[in-house]
């Protein structure tokens, strides 16, 4: 049995190997950089969007606020040319005072604003000027990745029914074992036995109390790997 599940880890093997190749090709690696970049570029997009509106609205908020403002020191300065009453005028002079501070403020909040604006203007003609050739560049690439992955598919169909072909051979129990242990992304999930008492995954030594079972069923289990152990033909 030990070695009708060896045959079936060798096929399983060559298909994760082609995988990984298809994976870890350039086009791939290329397409998920260019992928990533137009994610992050439309999030851009769409968070320069919210807060241009958010600036927007506080600088009308503020253009209002200091067009009123503006206007009352206009009207205590009037005030200040009619009036006779000198305690009256020092009063509307501490106004004007007052709300000549207040419009400081405000033009520095609004020039802030306004820098701001600049800023995400300056940012979002980047991202605009980059995203067509960035889109461009992945389409090239999730094409060529597409006839890679093509010219693989009759080898890979062919490992597919070898596997399949196989799994019928095999007692359900260790199958389900099989599968587990590489659902763990334990890979491979059955190893030699190395020496005398060595698991050949994770190279951790095996209680000789475990490894004198292994003559009963012809595998064990490492407990530090959680790998199915056999032992080898001499």
């Amino acid at each position: 049995m030990i070695e009708k599940v060896l045959t079936y880890q060798e096929t399983d093997g060559k298909i994760r190997q082609i995988e990984k190749q298809l994976n870890d090709s350039e086009s791939k690696k290329r397409g998920r950089q260019f992928s990533a970049y137009l994610r992050d570029a439309e999030a851009a997009f769409k968070k320069m969007e919210q807060r241009s509106k958010e600036l927007n609205i506080m600088l009308n908020g503020l253009t209002q606020s200091f067009d009123e403002k503006v206007k009352l020191v206009g009207e205590y300065e009037k005030n200040i040319d009619t009036s006779r009453d000198l305690e009256e005028i020092n009063y509307l002079r501490k106004k004007i005072d007052d709300l000549a501070k207040v419009l400081i403020s405000v033009d520095k909040d609004v020039k802030s604003i306004l820098q701001e604006i600049e800023e995400i203007s300056k940012q979002y003609d980047s991202y605009r000027d980059k995203y067509p050739m960035a889109r461009k560049q992945y389409l090239e690439c999730k094409e060529n990745f597409e006839k890679e992955k093509e010219a693989r598919v009759p080898e890979l169909n062919e490992l597919q029914k070898s596997l399949k072909k196989i799994e019928k051979t095999l007692d359900p129990e260790i199958l389900d074992t099989y599968q587990k242990i590489k659902g763990q992304g334990i890979y491979p999930p059955f190893v030699p036995l190395v020496g005398s008492n060595q698991c050949g995954g994770c190279q951790m030594e095996i209680p000789s109390g475990i490894v004198a079972n292994i003559d009963q069923k012809g595998y064990i289990k490492c407990d530090n790997c959680r790998r199915i152990v056999y032992k080898t033909k001499v």
